[in-house]
């Protein structure tokens, strides 16, 4: 928490601060948004020891080609997406072993969302980031988002009714209910999202 700056979880502060949303653009805002995963998968999750990294950034090889969405208040970055342009089928380390037939070049890698903990309470900043990852995906061509996400955000995508071309069994990854999915960049999916 970042009381300092008058942030605390909840606050009427950061509940009606204005939030940029774009893509990451230069080297502050992309090393922002690796400073956040490591705050968010590193020291709060604890998915890899601490002690693995000699600087506080959560990074890996499919960063240099990926697309990276920030959301930006006050100067700092307080959320991060990833969308990877390479082959998706092995970035996700054999989750879509299911299908040889689905053509993956159509699909945008969806990974690494993180939201600093003193803005989850915001509830615009998660569709608000998908709605911008939709419109990035579409004007590129790609038909499908594929990833895979914690079983209980799936929940959420699933409350909204989104229609999945294919959702995996639950299975665990990182010791927590992951789902793999591949799911249509469609308008009908975007009008699900902002109701």
């Amino acid at each position: 928490m970042r009381s300092e700056k008058g942030f605390q979880n909840g606050t009427k502060r950061n509940q009606k601060e204005k939030i940029e949303i774009k893509i990451a653009d230069s080297e502050k805002e992309i090393r922002g948004a690796f400073r956040l995963r490591y705050e968010v998968f590193i020291q709060e999750c604890k998915l890899r020891p601490a002690e693995n990294f000699q600087i506080p950034e959560e990074k890996n090889g499919h960063d240099e080609k990926a697309a990276h969405i920030i959301a930006v208040a006050d100067g700092e970055v307080i959320a991060a997406l990833r969308l990877i342009e390479v082959d998706a089928k092995t970035a996700f380390q054999g989750a879509f072993r299911y299908s040889d037939a689905f053509d993956f070049s159509q699909a945008l890698g969806f990974s690494r969302l993180a939201i600093r903990k003193d803005y989850r309470s915001r509830y615009d900043i998660f569709p608000e980031m998908v709605i911008y990852a939709h419109r990035y995906a579409a004007e590129r061509g790609f038909r499908f988002f594929c990833g895979i996400m914690r079983k209980k955000l799936m929940d959420l995508f699933r409350r909204k009714e989104w229609d999945f071309y294919f959702q995996s069994e639950p299975f665990r990854h990182d010791d927590h209910p992951t789902v793999a999915f591949i799911l249509p960049i469609s308008q009908d999916n975007l009008r699900k999202l902002k109701r």
